[in-house]
């Protein structure tokens, strides 16, 4: 999206006013918080790769359509990272019946479309951010306050800032988001690559496995479960220093001194480039590249409603009364 003049200049006004906010709180590094949500397909392949070639032919569902929503953020300090948010289409897909949502390295939710709502936000916003600020405050024994910076999003409740009398929430102008926002300046890029990398790295180490599944035997079986643990993985690879200095647009006083990321992901792509060569896979840079990109995509009507078509057969298939009525038609 082009930036226009007026959206330009509120970008460079709103770090002034948000210095006077910061100051007039009284807040530091350690109790000024950014979230943001970015979309994942969990489940796909670089598009020039025999797997998703294969796909593309298939009729009905593609599993490299399937999509969460994740929630990731930290404190200016880059010294605590706030547990992921994840929002998926089903409330209890099949791979996690064994586990309890409660330890899962994410926080669990679900949503018809894979999107974080008003009501996922303020159920996290309660439940979880209040609580993860209090656990990451008094241990240093600072004030229990704190600033949340937002963007605009439709799923963020302007009434969020009445909530709770200890944290305050702060909105970055309109269309600001890729000039200011902390957690677009790199971070959320870096996670991208880094979980495409894990999921590789999970590839190899199964299929080079003594009796181990091959390639199309291990991504058939990849499922949502895999994907969290690869965020997990993913998430704790983005280091304190980086989290701080993605702050140097928003909040210059609060950075010390950043050089940019450790893993740039230029150098991360190459990583994933030759952990396809492990894997027999004739993929290039720009094939990473695209596929990384891919992610911001937006999903068709029909996709939804292939979705939707999906779920209710799950559904109907599982349903006793249905089971009944076939047991008599028989």
């Amino acid at each position: 999206m082009k930036l226009s003049v007026q959206m330009r200049q509120a970008a460079r006004v709103f770090p002034k006013t948000l210095a006077e906010i910061i100051e007039k709180g009284g807040y530091c590094a350690q109790q000024v918080f950014n979230v943001d949500e970015t979309r994942l397909f969990w489940k796909k392949m670089p598009s020039r790769t025999d797997i998703a070639k294969e796909e593309k032919s298939m009729p009905g569902y593609k599993a490299a359509k399937d999509r969460i929503t994740l929630l990731f953020g930290a404190n200016a300090a880059g010294d605590f990272k706030l547990k992921p948010l994840l929002v998926y289409r089903l409330e209890n897909p099949r791979a996690l019946h064994r586990y309890s949502k409660a330890f899962l390295p994410v926080i669990w939710k679900s949503d018809p479309k894979a999107q974080v709502n008003k009501d996922i936000f303020e159920d996290w916003f309660n439940y979880h951010f209040v609580p993860s600020v209090f656990a990451a405050i008094i241990p240093d024994n600072l004030a229990f306050k704190a600033l949340l910076i937002l963007d605009n999003a439709p799923g963020h409740p302007t009434s969020l800032g009445d909530m709770h009398p200890d944290i305050q929430v702060v909105f970055l102008p309109p269309n600001t988001t890729s000039l200011l926002q902390p957690m677009e300046q790199g971070v959320i890029a870096s996670f991208k690559a880094y979980y495409l990398r894990s999921t590789f790295g999970q590839a190899i180490w199964e299929t080079e496995k003594q009796g181990g599944p091959t390639l199309k035997e291990f991504w058939k079986s990849f499922n949502i479960c895999h994907a969290v643990k690869n965020i997990d993985e993913a998430w704790n690879e983005i280091k304190q220093p980086d989290l701080n200095g993605v702050w140097k647009k928003l909040c210059p006083d609060f950075v010390s001194d950043f050089k940019g990321f450790t893993d740039t992901v230029k150098k991360v792509t190459k990583n994933v480039v030759e952990m396809g060569k492990d894997l027999n896979l004739d993929i290039a840079p720009k094939d990473v590249e695209e596929l990384l990109a891919s992610h911001s995509e937006e999903l068709t009507n029909e996709d939804l409603i292939e979705w939707n078509r999906k779920k209710w057969q799950r559904n109907k298939k599982m349903h006793p009364l249905f089971k009944r009525l076939l047991l008599v038609k028989s």
